[in-house]
Order: C-alpha cells, then sequence, then structure tokens
C-alpha cells in the first residue's frame, strides 16, 4: 500500500475538530511568535521597517509552517509550495501595506484605511496561498474569500475601543510583557476559524479527485 492510500485509509478528522485544532495551533504559533518579539522590545516599536521584517520573516512563517502541517496531518494533504508562497505573499502583502500606509491621507476614514491596510497586510498572503489551492480544488475560491473577509475583521477587532474592552474583561490577569501579544492573538482566533472553515470546505468537500495528494505514492 502506498502512502498516499496509507494516509487516506486513516479516520478522518472532522470539521469541528480540525477547525478547533486549527484555530489553536495558529493562534499558538502566532502568540509564541509576538512574545517573543515583546520581550526583545520590538512589538512597541513605530519603525516600519522593523515590523517589515518581523512580519516577513518572523510571523507569517511561523503560522504557515504549522498551518502546512495541520493541514498535512489532519486533512491527508500535502501542499507542496505553501510555505515559499506563504513567505512571497507576506512580503508582498508588507510592501503593499507599507506603501499605501505612506500614501494615505487624512481623507480616508478611520475605518476603511484600517480595512484596506489589513486587507493587503493579512489577505495577501492567503491569496498567494489560493494560487496552490485552485490548482487542485473546486471550491478554493471559498479561500479567497476568506482571505478578503478576515484581514478587515481582524482590524476591526484588535483596533476597536468595544473589542479591546472585551478582551480586557476576559484577560484580568495576564501580565504586561504578555498582555499585548495575547489581545493580538486573541483577536486573531476569529479570522483563523474563519479560514479554517473555508480551507476544511475546499479541501474535504469539493468533490475534486485531484484534491488527495498524489506526490508520495
Amino acid at each position: 500500500m502506498t502512502n498516499a492510500k496509507k494516509r487516506d485509509a486513516q479516520p478522518q478528522t472532522k470539521l469541528f475538530p480540525f477547525i478547533i485544532i486549527w484555530t489553536m495551533a495558529c493562534s499558538l504559533a502566532s502568540g509564541f511568535v509576538l512574545i517573543m518579539f515583546n520581550a526583545l522590545g520590538l512589538l512597541g516599536s513605530l519603525n516600519i521597517a522593523i515590523w517589515f521584517l518581523l512580519l516577513v520573516f518572523g510571523f507569517f512563517p511561523a503560522v504557515a509552517a504549522v498551518q502546512f502541517f495541520v493541514i498535512r496531518q489532519f486533512l491527508r494533504v500535502e501542499l507542496r509550495g505553501w510555505i515559499p508562497l506563504s513567505l512571497v505573499g507576506a512580503f508582498v502583502g508588507a510592501l503593499g501595506a507599507m506603501f499605501f500606509f505612506a500614501g494615505a491621507t487624512t481623507a480616508w476614514s478611520e475605518r476603511l484605511f484600517l480595512g484596506i491596510f489589513f486587507l493587503l497586510l493579512w489577505g495577501t498572503p492567503a491569496a498567494f496561498q489560493w494560487f496552490l489551492l485552485r490548482q487542485r480544488f473546486v471550491n478554493h475560491a471559498l479561500w479567497l474569500l476568506a482571505a478578503v473577509v478576515t484581514g478587515p475583521v481582524f482590524g476591526f477587532i484588535v483596533t476597536s475601543d468595544e473589542a479591546g474592552n472585551i478582551l480586557f474583561a476576559l484577560l484580568p490577569n495576564v501580565g504586561p510583557l504578555l498582555y499585548v501579544p495575547t489581545v493580538i492573538a486573541a483577536g486573531l482566533a476569529l479570522p483563523f476559524m474563519v479560514q479554517g472553515l473555508a480551507l476544511f470546505v475546499v479541501v474535504k468537500l469539493s468533490g475534486n479527485p485531484n484534491s488527495v495528494d498524489q506526490a508520495a505514492s
């Protein structure tokens, strides 16, 4: 029996367990990286070049690596190129967000500005990942839709006073070193959850025979 057939014969992960595993893994990876940034005194930096380096070479690589592992382990699919495409998308997205930030004027409303900024920053890596999914799965557009929606949602969560008050109430005993990274990681949980739902539907419910990886056969 080939390795691919062995993976197919194993028990398949159901929707809700996968979403929980995906959300926890991505949130923990992002939270760990953000805590490291905070410990180094970099998280509060206003230097956009530093943020660019942290996101491109720290945050997105860590999250993409965890995503690749979860997809392979629990969806029984090996998406080769997932991490490289994520890194290229992170670079393009961070660069686009920087140029947008530098060129934005006071005529932009705060909500519109943040929505576009986080759409570029968060949605671009997922859009590059979509190029990999569209080659193999019928419902690949759902992942792209999730990429478009979750960026502005995350931006609203981490910048909204109302959301901040809720998170503050839920995290009363978190120390100053962990508070900001924990709030950001918690704000990422909902976008990660939406992405996990979209990915599960794309991979498991597409009905595409190419959804099962044959690279290891």
